[in-house]
Formats: structure tokens, C-alpha cells, sequence
């Protein structure tokens, strides 16, 4: 099921590329343009845009309350099950994601020890995998989508084959994948497979820092798209910025195991938590500190005004830390620099599955009086 993710970070980078290319557009338009009004509504754009770049770097399967799972396309779904029955295959269970709205049916083959997949994915429509797992962790895939365009991750071995049918995928699987040291097809392990691939191959695409500008071109030219670097620089940042806030969830939720915080104080203390880490980016830390921090005013030459100077020489001088300090020094540095230290605590350290420092941010509150006196099993495999 490895193969599974792949299509989705490969359609859901195509997608945000068309919308990238109308920001951009538009926000070339505004440019010169004041008002609180254009102002938002160019916040609105960015979040349409950028909205859905990076797939969830988690998934989870569970069948629907009331037992029956519904699909968007119930007749396509039902005509690739009796192309399973008719292969061999037996019926597990049908399943819903919780991440995101994707409706699938798993099967099994006693026999050659295979599992199959019914995706109804909402944008690439309802296609199907068969696969096999192996005792060292290698996967042989063989899919009825086209290509996506991303890597593969090293061990998995995906095979296209674009409208074919059940029968003729598990033929090529057959074909292809080893015949030694497969792990049994069980009902029982389904889930716990499907879902420890999908955060293997979620891990690979976080210590690649998301997808390469290679991949990206050639998802673009597989999808009958042009993006030019403008388009790349923002989609690698959708998926930098996504991966240290999932890392920064991960050690914050490490934290609270490791010192023993019961829940309703991690739950009460959570809203002003935060974790520094070196995946982070360098804008990150300024957000932290300045909520109306904004990278595009400070790198625009032509705003000149003593608010955006004054964040300029900040931002600079961070960047000047990074170069020769760690994210968790730098902060500590900019927090001394802007006088922010005495409203900002520090909780500890971890060190998985990110070496991170947690701290703790004033709240609303005491922000305002400062300005007012002063202007798991999955995670130890990430290679971070």
C-alpha cells in the first residue's frame, strides 16, 4: 500500500501548481494596491492556493459507525470487486481514512499471500493495487493508475499499469515479486501493515524535506503543466513548513510522555507550547515572536516605512545567528535581542524522534501587557 501515498502527494502537487500560478498572478496585480481590503483578500488567495499542497504525514483506517462505508463511486468500486472475487480474492473489510475523505476496500489472496486495494479517491476517481510484503520490509506493488511522478521509496517496487484489469495486475505481480519470504496475507494484520507503510513512505518524503525539484518538474510535465521556480521554491516551502510542525507536534508529544504531564494540563498548557528544532524555518522562529511578521513585506525593497525597517534589521540579524547557531541558540538570541525573554519559559528537552527544546509562549494576554510596557512506533524511524 505503499503506492497509495505516492498518488496522492503526486496529484495533490500537480494541483497546488495551477493554483500557485494564479497567486502569483493575481498578487503581481495587487502589488501597489493599499487597503485592509485587498490586503485580505489576497490572504484569501494564498490560502487557496497553498491550501492542500502536503498530504497527512499520518493515516489511519477505520470502518464507519454504522458499518457501511460510503463511496462516491459505488457501481466503478463494485465492478473492480467482482473482478477481485473472480481472481481469487477475498473480501476484508471496507474502510474510511480519517486524515482525509478516502473511501477504500481491502482484500486478500490466501494463496499467493497478496492483498488488493479499491482506492475512490475524489480526484483521481477509483482505481485499484495489488500488492505483496515481504519479511525484510521490501513491497511489490502493481497499480491500475498512470505514473505520479514521484520517487519510489527504496525497497518498495511499484509497477503501472494504466485501466487494466484485476486479473492482469495480479498476473504482473506474480511475475514480478519474489517468491520467498512473504508475509502472510492476514485479515488481522491489514491495517497495521497499511498504515506502518504509509508512515514509511511519509518518513522517506520528511528526510527529503518533501518532494525535489526534479519531481515536481515531472509531475508537472506528466500532468501537461509548466512551473517555473517561483512555483517550486513556494511548493518546497509548503512541504518544509508542514514537516516541522508535524515534527514540532511529535516532540511536544514526547515531552509530555516523558515527563509525565496528565492531559488536562497538556491539553490546558498545549495552545502556548512550542518545539525549536533545526527542520524548522528561519521565518518559523520570527512567527513565533512577531505575529505580524511578514516575509514577503520584508523582502519587498520598496516598503520603506519604520515598521517594516525595524523587522528587516531583526530578520537579518537572525539569519546572520543561523549561520554559525542552532535554530534553539538563535531563538534564545532573538528572544534576548527583542526583550521578549522574561514572557517566555522554558520547559526541557527531547530528543526524538527531533533533538527539540520546549518552551513556553506567553499568552494573548501577557503579550498585550508586554507590548504595553514594551514596543511513536512509526517516529523512531525518521532519520532527522
Amino acid at each position: 500500500m505503499t503506492l497509495f501515498l505516492q498518488i496522492v502527494a503526486g496529484f495533490v502537487v500537480a494541483i497546488v501548481l495551477v493554483g500557485l500560478a494564479v497567486y502569483f498572478w493575481i498578487r503581481r496585480k495587487l502589488k501597489g494596491f493599499g487597503g485592509k481590503l485587498i490586503q485580505q483578500l489576497a490572504e484569501q488567495i494564498e490560502q487557496a492556493a497553498m491550501g492542500g499542497a502536503v498530504p497527512p504525514f499520518r493515516l489511519h483506517l477505520r470502518t464507519a459507525g454504522d458499518g457501511q462505508v460510503e463511496f462516491n463511486n459505488e457501481d466503478d468500486v463494485q465492478s473492480l470487486t467482482d473482478e477481485f472475487h473472480a481472481a481469487g480474492f477475498e473480501t476484508i473489510c471496507d474502510f474510511e481514512t480519517v486524515e482525509i475523505p478516502l473511501p477504500l476496500r481491502a482484500f486478500r489472496h490466501v494463496e499467493y499471500n497478496a492483498y488488493g486495494v479499491i482506492y475512490d479517491h475524489p480526484l483521481a476517481g477509483v482505481f485499484c493495487d495489488v500488492t505483496r510484503r515481504y519479511k525484510d520490509k521490501h513491497s511489490w506493488t502493481v497499480s491500475s493508475s498512470s505514473p505520479h511522478g514521484m520517487d519510489p521509496v527504496p525497497g518498495s517496487h511499484p509497477t503501472f499499469l494504466p485501466g487494466a484489469t484485476v486479473e492482469e495486475l495480479l498476473s504482473q505481480l506474480l511475475e514480478a515479486s519474489p517468491v520467498n519470504q512473504i508475509e502472510e496475507a492476514t485479515r488481522e494484520d491489514f491495517v497495521v501493515r497499511f498504515e506502518s507503510a504509509y508512515a514509511r513512505e511519509m518518513n522517506y518524503r520528511i528526510e527529503r524535506q518533501g518532494p525535489t525539484e526534479q519531481e515536481i518538474r515531472r509531475i508537472a510535465e506528466i500532468n501537461g503543466q509548466e512551473c517555473d521556480q517561483q512555483q517550486i521554491d513556494a511548493v518546497q516551502k509548503q512541504w518544509k513548513t508542514a514537516i516541522s510542525q508535524f515534527l514540532s507536534e511529535k516532540a511536544m508529544a514526547m515531552w509530555k510522555k516523558e515527563q509525565d504531564v496528565p492531559p488536562p494540563v497538556f491539553a490546558r498548557l498545549q495552545p502556548q507550547l512550542v518545539a525549536i528544532h533545526d527542520r524548522m524555518l528561519p521565518d518559523e522562529l520570527m512567527n513565533l515572536v512577531f505575529e505580524d511578521f511578514d516575509l514577503d513585506d520584508v523582502e519587498d525593497e520598496e516598503l520603506d516605512d519604520a515598521a517594516t525597517r525595524r523587522m528587516r534589521t531583526v530578520w537579518n540579524q537572525l539569519q546572520d545567528w543561523l549561520r554559525s547557531n542552532s535554530f534553539a541558540e538563535a531563538f534564545v538570541r532573538l528572544l534576548k535581542t527583542t526583550g521578549k525573554s522574561p514572557k517566555w519559559q522554558h520547559q526541557g528537552t527531547v530528543s526524538r524522534p527531533i533533538p527539540a527544546e520546549i518552551w513556553l509562549r506567553p499568552t494573548e494576554d501577557e503579550e498585550d501587557q508586554e507590548d504595553e510596557h514594551d514596543d511513536s512506533q512509526y517516529d523512531e524511524e525518521l532519520d532527522v
